[in-house]
């Protein structure tokens, strides 16, 4: 067996490699995205929702991997995560016919990037700089998935427990409970859809076993099988005519001259050629929801997305003695944790895999970097591992250092200002503003405001018809579902050239909250347009 150090030593030289292999070929998809340049995909570390299925969902990836990839389509949105399997549901119960939809992914099947590699856990948890409808639309993420639930084939192990933030570490606790008692009455007050966040003393912690003496609670905070609810999506999707192929990595996408050929679209309306690893597809309109890979395809976006690596680990529930039954989440940052709600439906395939862990990103060796800059998910960190494991004992009252059953990594985005980003992009050629200041999250929200039109294509009459979603920084499964619906307003009233004035305003007015709010709208990105 490998010591510790020479594991760090080998962990930290394919880092090097990989990192060194990308900005010598800018040009190309990242390694873990195009299998055989460096990494075979079957290297990917599994987690443990892949290893938990339905049964009979391994037959439908074979047979997108079969599916032959179509000459043309009406939209073609490239990745298939919850962003982009969200926004193909909400076109086609828009009234969009589900044959005029292609999904193309790059990997096995949907969800073999981050969106089946995340922690399971779908928490709202709005910011006081948020506007209004930022805050309203993470808390109708979750309630959207909810009601979604009913009306698939499978619950997905979905369990509104309610999410505590345990506040240990860093400023002393007295600091904390001013921030929190700002926080708690600012959501109270202002966002009546969080539907009452309470804050906790010690008492209150004990009796729901929070492991700590200060706590807040917010009760939307929900856990769920993320691969799961993927694959009854698909289900639903594949019985109405949605085609999903998979390993057809999109290599390019170009813009094809009024003068070619073209059978599918409206005179003047833009039209592009998407070009995969198996074969070409025209397109009326595209959209991009590759998250940590956006710039591999849309190069101007790569001063905003920046890849990361998070860790999971899952662990068997104490035998010995009962446990705090809501999601936690850590003040001090990078970590968090969901009980599985196993029961009818669940794989018997690591049943007793029920305290799932995420996070821990301080723990890395390059701690400037919270491992940063990489897209390799072949393997896991030792030093986060470990830390997952003292999470472990430490939140759920484990004396001998815990074994995990299962342990994996995945691939997520993190944003310049550390927002989610969806919208129409401007039309071809553009080129986007450099980062703002991350150091202050107001001077960042500020920035983005004054940057931003409503939406590029509102302030002008040409639309580019190209489109994006991802940046979740983290927490996609708490905000993609909603975004992809105010996608998809966004996208059909581009087609009516009915999009002006659209986008929320910073006051959040309610009458805007079917569409995409200023400080998400991929315009903050670009340069303001007369």
């Amino acid at each position: 067996m490998n010591s510790h150090a020479e594991i760090l030593a080998q962990h930290n030289a394919l880092t090097k490699v990989m990192n060194k292999y990308c900005l010598a070929n800018p040009h190309l998809p990242p390694p873990s995205v195009a299998a055989g340049y460096i990494l075979d995909s079957s290297e990917r570390t599994r987690s443990l929702w892949h290893l938990t299925r339905r049964e009979g969902a391994d037959l439908f990836d074979a047979a997108c991997e079969k599916r032959v990839v179509p000459s043309s389509a009406s939209t073609v949105i490239i990745g298939a995560g919850i962003a982009g399997t969200s926004t193909a549901w909400w076109l086609c119960e828009m009234g969009v016919p589900a044959r005029d939809i292609c999904v193309l992914e790059a990997g096995a099947g949907a969800g073999i990037g981050a969106s089946g590699r995340n922690g399971g856990h779908c928490w709202c948890s709005p910011r006081m700089d948020d506007d209004g409808d930022v805050s309203r639309l993470k808390c109708k993420t979750r309630d959207g998935v909810e009601a979604m639930l009913h009306h698939l084939d499978d619950r997905c192990e979905f369990k509104a427990r309610g999410g505590a933030t345990v506040l240990d570490g860093g400023d002393p606790l007295e600091e904390k409970l001013k921030d929190e008692s700002e926080w708690v009455s600012f959501c109270n007050q202002h966002i009546p859809e969080a539907r009452g966040v309470e804050l906790f003393g010690e008492e209150e912690c004990a009796a729901r076993l929070i492991p700590c003496t200060a706590a807040t609670l917010e009760p939307l905070a929900a856990s769920l099988h993320p691969q799961r609810l993927l694959d009854a999506m698909w289900r639903s999707l594949s019985a109405k005519g949605v085609d999903l192929c998979s390993n057809a990595r999109v290599v390019e996408v170009s813009c094809l001259d009024k003068d070619d050929d073209n059978d599918i679209t409206d005179q003047g309306e833009a039209m592009f050629e998407v070009r995969t690893t198996r074969g070409t597809v025209k397109a009326r309109r595209v959209v991009y929801a590759i998250n940590a890979y956006m710039a591999t395809l849309l190069p101007e976006l790569a001063p905003h997305f920046e890849p990361f690596r998070g860790q999971v680990s899952a662990f068997p529930s104490p035998s010995s003695h009962p446990v705090c039954q809501h999601s936690l989440t850590s003040s001090s940052g990078f970590l968090y944790s969901i009980i599985r709600d196993v029961g009818e439906g669940s794989s018997k395939v690591y049943s007793d895999a029920t305290i799932v862990l995420g996070g821990g990103r301080f723990a890395s060796t390059a701690k400037e970097m919270y491992e940063r800059g990489t897209w390799d998910d072949t393997r896991t960190h030792p030093g986060i591992s470990l830390a997952l494991k003292q999470a472990m004992q430490t939140w759920y009252n484990v004396d001998a250092s815990p074994s995990p059953l299962v342990e994996w990594s995945g691939i997520m985005a993190a944003t310049s200002d550390e927002r989610a980003v969806a919208g129409e992009l401007p039309p071809r050629p553009r080129s986007a503003l450099p980062p703002s200041n991350p150091s202050s999250s107001a001077a960042s929200s500020a920035s983005a405001s004054a940057s931003a039109t409503p939406s590029s294509s509102s302030s002008s009459s040409a639309h580019s018809s190209e489109f994006v979603i991802g940046g979740f920084n983290g927490n996609g499964m708490a905000i993609a579902f909603e975004l992809a619906r105010r996608l998809a307003v966004e996208m059909q009233a581009s087609l009516t050239k009915d999009i002006e004035d659209k986008s929320s305003s910073s006051t959040g007015d309610l009458a805007n909250e079917h569409y995409i709010p200023l400080q998400l709208h991929v315009s903050r990105f670009f340069e303001k347009r007369d």
